[in-house]
This record gives C-alpha cells, structure tokens and sequence, in this order.
C-alpha cells in the first residue's frame, strides 16, 4: 500500500500499517526514516509530492510532484490578462521514477497544456497567493501499450492523453487530445463534459471511468456529481477526425441532505470485477 507522507513525500506500507519504504523530495533530514530514497529532479526544485502515486508492474513509480514557475511580466499578462499582482504557478511535475530515485521522465503540465489557452477556474481569480494553483493534477495512468498517459487536472476541468515515448508520430510529453467543456477540450464530446473530476481509470474495453465532481458546472439547477465513463476514438490516422463520447454515467440523491448527492472535492470511482463500479463520493455536506 502507498500513501502520501506529509510533509515528507510518499511511502509505503504493509497491511499492519508498518513502513517498508519511503520517498522524499531534496535532501533528507535526521527525522526523516534511515534508508529513505531521495527523489531529486534534474531540472526543477521540489516542493512536494501530492495526489497521485501509483506503482507499475515493472516496480517504477509514477507520481505527481510540485514545483514553483516563475513567470515573466509577459507571460502574465497573457495568461491573466489586466491582473495587477505578480504571481507564479505551483506547477505539477508528473514523474517517473525507479524505487531507488533514478527518474525516468518528468513532464510539467503546463508544457502539455498552455496556460494561456487553458487558465482555468482558479489560476486568474485569486489575488493573495505568490504560486498559484493552476491545473491542480491529481490523477494519472501509465498506458504503456498506448503509448498514452492519462492525467484528471481539477482547476482546468480537463481529462487528457499525452504521448509517453517519443515515436515517429512525435515527442514525449506532446499532448494527443483533452476532453472538456466546450472551447477547453480539443476533443469534440458526444455528451456532457466533467468539472472538477478526479481518478482517471483506463478499464478493459478501453473507455476511460472517472468520478465528476461537478464543481460550477453550468445550466445546473442544482449542482451533483457522479460517475462517468467515455470512450474516445482515436483510430484515424487524422487527428482532426478525432471524437470522444460518454458511455455511461451514474448520479443518485442525496438521503440526508435532499436534493442530489454532491461532493464538491475528493471522489473516486473504480470498476469491479463483476462489472459494477464502486463510487466514493468524497468532500459532500460543504457549502456550494
């Protein structure tokens, strides 16, 4: 089992809760467990671990890490255009690393997604905040036999594929299509787009499940969340032929509160073996 270590970095651990190892960002200090792995970026200074970490079956790691992006007077102007205060972006660093902190790829979200394109909810409505929380990644998955790796960004309500390996199709980290509300995803979508989504996973028939918190999502009379599965069709060999559609979905009403079940943060959805899919509603009872 894996769990973030705040302030730390991530760890794992056995079924009775006992640490089997340990990574960190930087160098580790006296309180820190003997034979941590440091995890040092090559090209950026870590500020932490957050959200995703997951395991893959050939022992390497991927998690998302952060930095602080410095930005120049340009690039916030035309991220944010008119904005008076001078800020930067805590940006996501998605990795993939060995168990003994040798990285292997490394992509920031905002070289795959432009921020000036994509701003989001977040990035441009705050005014007390040095680094701001731009995209806020917090899930990923590693298709390797895609050739794909598939990240939920919460703030730019946006699901979305980038290439893995570099190919004769492109570079690694080149992002191949999103999904999202209309002007945001590059995807035309047969169905409705997720807000604040969480937990992107890839299941057998190849759709894509991911849980729908449904932060602002608009025209709503009453906001929800729910479940969702779409399936993506990226089979021409013109990407301009490229759809996405919505296969599935599942919403219920809240039994305590009245009205439907809405958790405006945290949530995850995962298919079972028997076909049903487990749905954990997480952050509910907050205020709209």
């Amino acid at each position: 089992l894996f769990n973030l270590y705040a302030p730390f970095g991530f760890e794992e651990v056995d079924l009775l809760g006992h640490q089997v190892q340990a990574w960190v960002w930087g160098d580790p200090d006296s309180a820190r467990p003997p034979g941590t792995v440091v995890v040092d970026s090559p090209d950026h200074e870590l500020v932490s671990f957050h959200h995703e970490v997951a395991p893959q079956p050939d022992g390497d790691i991927l998690a998302f890490s952060r930095y602080q992006l410095d930005l120049s007077d340009e690039d916030q102007e035309a991220i944010c255009p008119g904005d008076p205060v001078d800020f930067g972006i805590r940006e996501d660093l998605l990795m993939e690393f060995t168990r003994t902190g040798e990285v292997r790829h490394e992509w920031s979200l905002s070289d795959i997604v432009d921020p000036a394109e994509v701003p989001g909810r977040e990035l441009c409505a705050v005014d007390f905040e040095d680094y701001r929380d731009w995209a806020h990644g917090n899930g990923a998955v590693l298709d390797e036999a895609g050739n794909r790796v598939l990240v939920t960004a919460r703030h730019i309500d946006l699901l979305f594929a980038f290439r893995y390996e570099a190919d004769a199709d492109g570079p690694s980290g080149e992002l191949l299509w999103s999904i999202g509300p209309e002007g945001v995803g590059t995807l035309p979508l047969a169905g409705e787009p997720s807000y604040g989504l969480h937990a992107p996973e890839l299941t057998a028939d190849g759709s894509i499940l991911v849980f729908d918190n449904g932060n602002d999502r608009p025209d709503a009379p009453e906001p929800y969340s729910r479940a969702v599965r779409y399936r993506v069709d990226d089979s021409s060999p013109d990407p301009a032929a490229w759809a996405a559609r919505e296969v599935w979905s599942f919403r219920t009403d809240d039994l305590v509160g009245g009205g439907p079940l809405y958790a405006d943060f945290l949530g995850d959805a995962d298919l079972q073996p028997n076909g049903n899919v487990l749905i954990g509603f997480g952050g509910i009872g907050q205020a709209v």
